[in-house]
């Protein structure tokens, strides 16, 4: 009973988490994009996100019964593969505020 508690409040907080991203990514795309393709923009950033779900479980899946007796290597990869991420995607947003700004002072 321990066990399965532990999992359904992990799983919640990572769906909190999730949850929060979402709203932030959706936020920021709505102010980038122009007014006219919006809708068009969303729908396909939410297609693309539950397509990419089962794909991503169906990897981990694979990957936990072939590393069943080191998990701590797909945690590991999973961490590094995340702060990756996260620092890409830094740059990435530092570069849309400051074309963002750019624009606002032409006008």
């Amino acid at each position: 009973m321990m066990s399965y508690s532990i999992i359904t409040a992990c799983c919640f907080l990572i769906m909190t988490f999730s949850t929060i991203f979402s709203v932030q990514m959706i936020a920021a795309v709505q102010t980038e994009t122009p007014q006219n393709l919006v809708g068009k923009i969303i729908a396909c950033m939410i297609a693309f996100s539950m397509c990419a779900q089962p794909i991503g479980q169906a990897i981990y899946g694979f990957i936990f019964d072939k590393f069943q007796d080191s998990i701590w290597i797909i945690l590991l990869g999973s961490a590094i593969t995340s702060i990756f991420i996260a620092i890409a995607s830094k740059k990435i947003f530092k570069d849309i505020k400051i074309e963002h700004t750019a624009t606002e002072a032409t006008r």
